[in-house]
């Protein structure tokens, strides 16, 4: 696996989950840049990331009594500007529930 650059992570990115086809038209993304990263429509979706060799941790704001984790891996050889995917696991957790919802899927680089 390779590592995750800062200036390759840096951008705009859909999360699909599991099999959702990917909408290029779609107005919902996430903008990383510089340990930021924010929702494209929802401003109060905001949160930090930190990069950890192949992968990186997007951890957002607690609001409403619930935290959202997204887990991001590189999987293949090299991971730089070229490279459009990574494997994402998300985890929402919330004081109503006793187990952690988790979400496997995908994150796309959204061409600009």
């Amino acid at each position: 696996m390779a590592a995750i650059q800062e200036a390759a992570l840096q951008g705009e990115w859909f999360f699909l989950v599991e099999s959702e086809l990917l909408d290029r038209d779609n107005p919902e993304f996430f903008i990383l840049q510089d340990g930021k990263v924010q929702s494209s429509t929802n401003p109060e979706l905001v949160g930090e990331y930190a990069i950890d060799g192949d992968g990186a941790i997007l951890t957002f704001a607690r609001r409403a009594r619930s935290t959202q984790t997204i887990g991001l891996c590189s999987i293949g050889a090299v991971f730089d500007e070229t490279i459009d995917t990574l494997q994402a696991n998300a985890t929402y957790e919330m004081e109503a529930l006793d187990e952690p919802t988790k979400f496997y899927g995908t994150f796309v680089r959204r061409d600009v």
